[in-house]
């Protein structure tokens, strides 16, 4: 990761969550994420694979979705994609508008290190000597060859969820920017994070904390996501879709934790909501 650009304010957040002194102790699901997307979309209409070609704001105030299969009309819309996708598909945007969600930049528009990795189970990837070392204790193994970093996620050293393929004896990796070859049988699939890291730079953080709450809901549209938020992280990424669909009157989740809450309402303030 570039550091050079990344505030000087949010380095000692980035090393309470990764430090570099001491291993850090973090807690995820019982299981996997797919149960909090269920439990998120319970209820509600989800519709894969459109292709939305234009977002039209009506004079009266409604919203038209323009896909290739028609068009549906809408009272509100939330943007939880990448700040470039939201602004290319809105029909005629405001000059502020245009310049908020045109101006953030993100990791891959000059490092493509992280664009693509492969879901796989090959341990070969990892150096023989500290092979079993690396599966059994560590969350990652990064490799530097000529100014190109090869990272493999050791996935199933740490999540639950690999727990499984890993009593079958199968790591589950994920492995980017490596020459290395990659038993074909075992890859499981790709993931891609094209346009979900905005760079962490003092011009991403004003953009986030000082513009974006003056375009949030106007003419009915909202935004949440990495980019609309000043940390680029998945807890804040989660938190601002929670604060947009709360602010259209969804129920807050987590009424009990005085801590969620807490940060529920900075967040909130930040976002202009």
């Amino acid at each position: 990761a570039k550091l050079d650009s990344v505030p000087a304010v949010i380095a000692p957040v980035i090393h309470d969550l990764i430090p570099l002194d001491a291993p850090s102790q973090m807690r995820t699901w019982c299981e996997n994420s797919s149960l909090v997307f269920q439990a998120m979309t319970e209820g509600i209409t989800v519709c894969t694979g459109v292709n939305i070609e234009k977002v039209l704001f009506n004079p009266n105030g409604t919203i038209i979705i323009k896909t290739e299969s028609g068009e549906t009309e809408f009272d509100r819309i939330i943007f939880a994609c990448s700040a470039d996708a939201a602004l290319t598909m809105m029909d005629s945007p405001s000059a502020l508008e245009k310049f908020a969600l045109g101006k953030i930049g993100y990791s891959d528009d000059d490092d493509t290190s992280f664009i693509d990795g492969r879901i796989h189970s090959d341990p070969t990837v990892i150096p023989t000597e500290h092979r079993q070392e690396i599966l059994r204790e560590f969350a990652n193994y990064i490799e530097i060859n000529d100014d190109r970093i090869e990272n493999t996620f050791v996935i199933s050293s740490w999540a639950p969820a690999g727990q499984a393929v890993k009593d079958q004896n199968k790591p589950f990796l994920v492995t980017y920017n490596s020459n290395r070859t990659i038993d074909p049988a075992a890859i499981q699939g790709v993931v891609s994070n094209k346009r979900c890291h905005p760079h962490m730079s003092l011009w991403n953080l004003v953009i986030a904390t000082v513009l974006i709450r003056f375009i949030q809901g106007r003419r009915g549209a909202y935004y949440c996501g990495s980019f609309a938020t000043p940390g680029n992280g998945h807890d804040l990424s989660l938190l601002s879709g929670l604060i947009v669909a709360h602010t259209l009157g969804a129920r807050y989740p987590f009424p009990d934790s005085k801590n969620a809450a807490t940060d529920f309402a900075k967040l909130r303030t930040l976002m202009g909501l």
